[in-house]
């Protein structure tokens, strides 16, 4: 499975495999009549089917099996978002992908605490916008299930959002710099500017960067979203407990309105 990713991930970021909704450029790669080219159609036409394979085994009952499947699943997000991010000279990300992974890891029954862990601690904790994505899944995740009537697993969501750091503060201009698909160099071209070109504070760079501000704005809020949509959630006695413990230090400090908290605390009442 490992080696199998490491090909995939190997032609996605060469530019073999055209992204899904590049039918010309997946119709052109298809005219090239030698053996790499034979292989990256072949790869091209099973990129699909392996992404679902390995997110079946995220949520099998094999948890060694889950923690495998996982690192290959990171492998190609990434790869796909260097791929994106050399195709159109600014960065990119694929959020799409990482949406099915994170899916899996929320939903899947038999999914492991080590799965849930190695999610943590080797993607959301280090990868700023790994974590934005996460957040942003989060509440549309616990929204969806919310309106179904489906219950969630609580434990499981607590474990991985009471380890994250807080978003960074605007007033202090702290901007996330750890990124799993890595920004594009600036263009040559930039570094010979002016001096008085170089010191303008433009809201955005030539890599299609937003200025720090903006980037602290959009962690803050998906943060607020995320955690507001899991204390809605029908939380079991035990988490709601833990929650309350430490929302004081945790929570209500990082969120866009601290307000919106009266609902929960005013809930937390009738425990």
């Amino acid at each position: 499975m490992h080696a199998l990713a490491a090909v995939f991930a190997a032609y996605l970021e060469n530019g073999s495999i055209p992204p899904p909704a590049s039918a010309a450029a997946a119709d052109a790669g298809r005219k090239g009549g030698d053996a790499l080219g034979a292989v990256g159609r072949w790869l091209a036409d099973h990129l699909a089917v392996f992404w679902g394979a390995l997110r079946a085994r995220i949520v099998a009952t094999d948890g060694t099996l889950q923690v495998s499947a996982l690192h290959c699943a990171m492998t190609l997000v990434a790869a796909e978002g260097k791929a994106d991010t050399a195709r159109a000279g600014r960065w990119s990300f694929r959020e799409a992908s990482l949406r099915g992974v994170l899916d899996a890891v929320l939903a899947g029954d038999a999914v492991t605490d080590a799965t849930v862990g190695t999610l943590v601690t080797d993607y959301l904790m280090p990868y700023d916008d790994v974590r934005l994505t996460f957040y942003a899944c989060l509440a549309q995740f616990l929204r969806e299930q919310r309106d179904r009537g489906v219950s969630v697993h609580d434990a499981r969501i607590y474990s991985a959002l009471s380890r994250l750091l807080p978003p960074p503060k605007a007033s202090r201009n702290e901007t996330p710099r750890n990124l799993l698909v890595p920004k594009p160099q600036p263009k040559a071209a930039a570094a010979s500017e002016d001096s008085s070109n170089k010191n303008k504070k433009n809201k955005r760079n030539a890599s299609g960067d937003l200025a720090p501000p903006e980037v602290a704005v959009r962690h803050t809020r998906a943060f607020s979203d995320a955690w507001l949509a899991f204390l809605r959630a029908d939380l079991s006695a035990a988490t709601h407990t833990a929650v309350l413990e430490g929302l004081h230090a945790r929570v209500a400090p990082f969120l866009v309105d601290p307000l919106r908290l009266c609902d929960f605390l005013v809930d937390s009442f009738n425990m």
